[in-house]
């Protein structure tokens, strides 16, 4: 039977969290024609059975258990069992707000193919909204293809965006990175759409911890991460669209700050020379497009300038002192 939504969640190892993931799902006022698709990627923890109970508990939640492949290999095994006319995902560790649906409803009657809404990062206490603008809106496809293409001010993750089933045709979670594969898909996505609308709504709540797979990024990730920018500047470029260099070199930027400072990283500083060297060198041609784009503050800007400098060592004294005027105002 045709589901008005599938919302999918694919799950591995995540005991601590999936019982309040589950429950802000539960605590939605569905209509009939809303599935809750849940993908247990061969958890070794209790997660298979906390959500054994909510799936016996409510029928409009279906599990399914397959050998550990990966988050790519969960949602694709996930896309093979919806049903509805739109696709949402929803990340384990997180959870969608109580006034999720009841937002959310009236605007899939609108007849858009591609919906997007805020956040809400947190972290145990604290919290802050990250709001893409001050209004709902419709939103041309020229300035959808702009958003995308810079990673500024639109993040290329699933769990703020509903989208048509139709926009999701021959479209596969790439099984060969354990990274961004969500921002893989999103590239192909984003050009199908036709009528886009922006809620302004904070329904997602989502978890920072140390925990999360992007807070420990190997030089294999970068490398994925790094090509994945490139394959969709170029893809969008192909496509016809007018689209600036500025988000490969936004992305560029934050990693070089990262390795240096040795933030986020997983393995030895030395081992990322390399790719380092690489994003250093297209920084060092391109950066004014950078330092004019408006992605930067001033403080940005200061390690632009530093990190095309190769002044490494005056930026992390600067970060350390920074840090150490933090700790002083406290």
């Amino acid at each position: 039977m045709q589901k008005k939504m599938s919302i999918m969640l694919p799950v591995y190892n995540m005991e601590s969290y999936i019982d309040e993931c589950l429950k802000s799902l539960a605590n939605q006022d569905w209509d009939d024609d809303v599935e809750v698709i849940i993908i247990d990627d061969g958890s070794t923890d209790a997660s298979y059975e906390i959500c054994k109970r909510y799936v016996h508990k409510y029928p409009y939640m279906e599990l399914y258990h397959k050998e550990n492949g990966g988050v790519a290999s969960a949602r694709n095994a996930a896309l093979k069992h919806a049903r509805g006319e739109y696709f949402y995902w929803v990340d384990p560790d997180d959870y969608i707000t109580d006034d999720f649906w009841e937002k959310i409803r009236p605007v899939l009657h609108q007849d858009y193919d591609f919906i997007f809404f805020d956040l809400i990062y947190f972290s145990g206490d604290k919290s802050h909204p990250k709001c893409f603008g001050n209004k709902s809106n419709i939103i041309e496809k020229e300035e959808l293809i702009s958003l995308f293409c810079d990673g500024v001010k639109m993040a290329s993750h699933l769990p703020t965006k509903i989208i048509k089933k139709s926009l999701w045709e021959e479209i596969v979670f790439p099984e060969n990175i354990s990274l961004c594969e969500d921002y893989a898909v999103l590239t192909y996505i984003v050009p199908k759409s036709q009528k886009a609308f922006y809620l302004h709504e904070s329904l997602y709540k989502y978890r920072q911890h140390a925990g999360s797979i992007c807070h420990n990024i190997s030089v294999q990730d970068l490398r994925n991460v790094h090509k994945l920018v490139n394959e969709r500047y170029f893809y969008f470029a192909e496509q016809g669209f007018c689209v600036s260099v500025a988000g490969i070199l936004f992305v560029e930027y934050n990693y070089l700050r990262d390795i240096v400072l040795c933030k986020n990283i997983s393995e030895s500083v030395e081992k990322y020379q390399e790719i380092y060297a690489d994003m250093l060198q297209h920084l060092q041609k391109n950066w004014l497009v950078l330092l004019q784009s408006g992605f930067l503050g001033k403080k940005e800007k200061i390690i632009l300038c530093l990190l095309i400098w190769n002044m490494k060592g005056i930026l992390c004294a600067l970060f350390s002192g920074w840090n150490l005027l933090k700790k002083v105002c406290k």
